[in-house]
């Protein structure tokens, strides 16, 4: 762990308990603000980019020197969460907690040359940034843990790391087995730990880009349609998305996924009444093509016959362009006469980038807009 190493008065802002219960949706009191997240904040306002803290540790250098020291461990926690969703800049700092989606769209951002707005063009980079943000998150975790685990050793086994002489092979024989011992005991758990908050996190991340694409349409968000254009569960709904109508015709939901159709776009089928579409980053053409637009033959899963729903029960499908341009290539070598991603005439399979521009269009006409199949 790296103390702070920031000289000085911190330049990074303080955020107000109002700050937080705005940007969070919650409610917090006074007390539970300075007990929790005000002390958290100084704290790492300190640090400069390369310092970094783990969990327990920080807990112990903030929450627990105030009034809430007695609550228990996973209050403070999600504590530490709310401030890493709040300042996801902050999440660099915290070296075994995995970033937050807002932390993996910011930093995928950056590597992609991108400031505040994203680009519709640049959807499909800065999803691909997010997942290599989370591969090396994932790797830094382990990393941390596995120091921990080897001064933990040492200690266990009463040898010193700093002996300028070295260790004998005695004594490395002893500490390797020890490690091994707490890698047992400890790695599943922190695997299974790291793989959960990827998928929670990345997913969150999928909905945010889908956010920050509709925002560059000069679309507003909020629960209010006499206010704003769509609408952001956040997870606490059945639809991740909802596209406010200006007029008579539906509202539009929106189902927000990753890469894999098989295991997510199948559980996405469920209590579908309002008009649906599919927001994702696909990238099997093959099953794309075959389990979700033209179907396939069954191996008894039933996630085949939930793939080949969609077409008949969505609108349309917005996934990369390079995923489309291998579908035509597969229609092409099959010598398709009908195409494989059209609709009544519609494109149904249509690019990530072309969704915001497209949601513009249904708010005002109730349908999404002819697309060449060329496009």
């Amino acid at each position: 762990m790296s103390e702070p190493t920031s000289s000085g008065e911190s330049e990074q802002s303080i955020p107000s308990r109002e700050d937080v219960n705005e940007a969070l949706g919650e409610s917090y009191t006074q007390a539970t603000y300075e007990g929790y997240h005000k002390p958290i904040f100084e704290y790492l306002a300190e640090f400069d980019e390369g310092d970094q803290i783990g969990t327990s540790e920080l807990i112990e250098k903030t929450i627990d020197e105030g009034p809430k020291s007695d609550v228990t461990y996973s209050t403070k926690v999600d504590k530490v969460r709310d401030v890493l969703k709040l300042s996801p800049e902050l999440s660099r700092n915290v070296a075994d907690r995995f970033p937050v989606g807002e932390s993996l769209v910011q930093q995928a951002m950056e590597r992609v040359g991108l400031d505040d707005e994203l680009s519709p063009e640049l959807l499909t980079d800065v999803q691909q940034a997010c997942e290599a943000v989370g591969e090396e998150a994932e790797l830094d975790i382990l990393q941390f843990h596995a120091e921990g685990m080897k001064h933990s050793a040492a200690e266990t086994a009463d040898i010193d790391l700093e002996e300028t002489d070295g260790i004998s092979g005695e004594e490395l024989d002893t500490l390797l087995a020890q490690f091994a011992k707490e890698a047992a005991e400890t790695l599943p758990d922190e695997v299974t730990s790291i793989e959960n908050a990827k998928l929670t996190s990345g997913g969150h991340a999928n909905e945010l880009l889908a956010v920050r694409a509709l925002e560059s349409q000069e679309l507003s968000e909020g629960d209010d349609r006499s206010e704003a254009e769509f609408w952001h569960s956040g997870g606490s709904e059945d639809e991740d998305l909802v596209i406010f109508s200006n007029g008579d015709h539906a509202d539009l939901n929106v189902e927000v996924k990753s890469k894999n159709a098989r295991e997510r776009v199948a559980r996405a089928l469920v209590d579908i009444n309002d008009p649906t579409i599919l927001f994702a980053f696909l990238n099997d053409a093959s099953e794309v093509r075959n389990g979700i637009l033209s179907g396939g033959e069954s191996d008894g899963s039933g996630a085949e016959t939930a793939l080949r729903r969609w077409p008949e029960e969505s609108i349309a499908a917005y996934v990369p362009q390079d995923t489309i341009e291998r579908v035509k290539q597969i229609d092409q070598g099959d010598d398709q006469t009908v195409t494989t991603y059209e609709k009544a005439g519609v494109r149904y399979l249509r690019p990530c980038s072309q969704f915001p521009s497209d949601m513009v269009y249904y708010r005002e006409h109730g349908e999404i807009p002819e697309l060449d199949r060329d496009e």
